[in-house]
């Protein structure tokens, strides 16, 4: 009886050790995330908090391209005198069709519906916003479509405000919405391109996975809870399996929004 009790004392004893010795790597654990945590999660959330900002001015921009191009609209259409001539009805409708083709040429590169679309072709015989001279002028040299196309709007405005039938006190408001609307244009684009530099996003990927592997390796002794009627540990830990899942999880919402938010125009996402 004596060496029974021994015996099992001796397994008892073992056990609070293991279970002691498991507590304290848990304890470090919890010292090594406290101290470790805040880099990944500081880069993280700035970047987030970047791409959500830049995704509101895109958008910004976006109603800003549409107010100017209504302002050269109601400008145009409330400098003319009456009679209306047919040759002013003719440079208003040119205005009108080189308006809607900067406007399209703008996102062309952005929404995957205008991607798709060629000048040549579908702006010249489906949308009729072109002829064919005008659409061998815009992509006479490639890359430079929609700087080609507000300049030809640029001059038309100009014939326009030369008829003697046009309000001259409009032509400086014309002028101006144009300038604001190459400046939206060239201010759009570059937000598409615009992004932190490669090294910002690769150290926080890498020190994203870092994270992610310490909370892997650690959360099984961090959160591990002692049955006393195991031995020595039950190997049913829901606490620790959820809690790895959430957290890893929680890591990558960011990453998902950061695509999503990306790209305001892809027609495919909602935001």
């Amino acid at each position: 009886d004596n060496m029974e009790m021994d015996e099992c004392f001796y397994k008892q004893c073992q056990s609070l050790a293991f279970v002691s010795a498991v507590e304290d790597v848990g304890n470090a654990f919890n010292t090594l995330v406290d101290q470790f945590k805040f880099l990944p999660i500081f880069l993280l959330l700035a970047y987030t908090a970047y791409i959500v900002e830049r995704w509101r001015s895109m958008m910004k921009n976006s109603h800003g391209i549409l107010g100017n191009i209504h302002n050269i609209s109601m400008l145009c259409g409330s400098a003319i005198k009456k009679p209306v001539s047919k040759p002013i009805r003719r440079q208003l409708y040119c205005i009108y069709r080189y308006l809607n083709v900067a406007h399209a040429l703008n996102y062309k590169d952005m929404s995957p519906a205008l991607k798709k679309m060629n000048i040549k072709e579908d702006f010249v015989e489906k949308l009729e916003l072109l002829n064919r001279k005008e659409a061998s002028r815009i992509t006479r040299i490639t890359g430079t479509e929609l700087e080609a196309a507000v300049t030809m709007l640029a001059v038309e405005i100009s014939n326009f405000c030369s008829f003697s039938g046009v309000n001259k006190n409009h032509e400086y408001s014309l002028y101006r919405n144009i300038c604001g609307l190459r400046e939206k244009f060239g201010y759009q684009r570059s937000m598409i391109i615009q992004d932190h530099p490669n090294y910002y996003i690769d150290m926080m990927k890498v020190l994203v996975s870092m994270f992610s592997l310490l909370i892997i390796a650690g959360y099984p002794f961090a959160l591990l809870v002692h049955n006393p009627d195991s031995y020595p540990f039950s190997c049913l830990q829901p606490m620790v399996f959820f809690s790895t899942i959430f957290s890893l999880a929680a890591l990558q919402l960011p990453f998902i929004m950061v695509i999503i938010l990306s790209d305001p125009f892809t027609s495919n996402r909602t935001h």
